[in-house]
């Protein structure tokens, strides 16, 4: 069965549908193309969004508090698009039309992806706290720390 590697995530940020509703209107899980293409449009959005952050880190651009909002909630806003598409297990991929770059080892038993996710999750919320260049600077590792850790354990190569 499906290993759910998000749990406390984006699951508890819907609204409680009334079990009445939840048993007339089952919520089916999207096909594993869907699912891939929604993970991959999360990943290329967050990566348009470390491209400013990045770029303030390393002084190619002025801080801005107003370009790392923008950049943190573009971040918040796929990461809560991708939604289901999130759940994992063997079956995510089984019928997939497209490429995926993901391990099978994010699906294995016991993978920790849950927590480097959490990881992730904390940085940006340690990162939307600053509000100067200084604080910036010093919270801003920790996220590309947390992509990087998650990128090396379950991601492939491209190409």
């Amino acid at each position: 069965g499906d290993v759910q590697c998000f749990p406390e995530t984006f699951s508890s940020r819907l609204p409680p549908v009334p079990s009445c509703l939840a048993s007339a209107f089952p919520s089916p899980m999207p096909q594993p193309t869907t699912r891939i293409k929604a993970r991959q449009a999360e990943m290329k959005a967050n990566g348009k969004a470390m491209g400013a952050l990045v770029a303030i880190m390393k002084g190619e651009a002025p801080y801005d508090a107003a370009t790392v909002k923008a950049s943190l909630d573009a971040m918040a806003a796929a990461d809560a698009a991708a939604g289901e598409a999130k759940a994992c297990g063997a079956s995510s991929m089984e019928g997939a039309t497209v490429e995926t770059w993901a391990k099978p080892e994010i699906w294995a038993e016991g993978s920790d992806i849950g927590a480097k996710y959490q990881a992730w999750v904390d940085a940006r919320a340690a990162l939307a706290a600053t509000t100067d260049e200084a604080g910036f600077k010093a919270a801003f590792p920790a996220l590309g720390q947390a992509c990087q850790s998650c990128h090396e354990s379950f991601r492939r190569p491209k190409g």
